[in-house]
């Protein structure tokens, strides 16, 4: 299920709600978007893609808010996933359960929606 949110009140994008992922991924073109440098100096986390393994930066977001639900102080990581969809101007991030976590979750994937709740 592809959702969008926003970052920091002001920058748009899809995301691909992921369950199993523990960290929210955006994608570098939101990064950027958001005013983001990345340098080698910001922190890391490992990420093992299908083919490899690669360490990906971690940056912290002021805002992050799906369907009005929204979550402060985030730390994502930053990573262009290989997932193409063609409906989609680039690549999704991932929305993942340290996002996720912060509420009660109802999907419906035959009828396409995702319910949020304050926990």
């Amino acid at each position: 299920m592809v959702v969008e949110a926003t970052l920091n009140r002001t920058v748009k994008a899809y995301f691909l709600v992921d369950t199993g992922a523990d960290l929210t991924i955006i994608p570098l073109a939101a990064a950027k978007n958001l005013g983001i440098t990345l340098h080698a100096k910001l922190p890391t986390v490992r990420l093992q893609t299908l083919a490899d393994s690669v360490r990906i930066p971690l940056v912290v977001v002021d805002s992050l808010e799906v369907g009005g639900m929204e979550v402060n102080d985030v730390t994502v990581a930053v990573y262009d996933s290989p997932i193409f969809d063609p409906y989609l101007s680039g690549p999704p991030g991932l929305l993942g359960r340290d996002f996720l976590g912060n509420f009660r979750v109802q999907i419906d994937l035959n009828e396409g929606f995702m319910r949020l709740e304050k926990k």
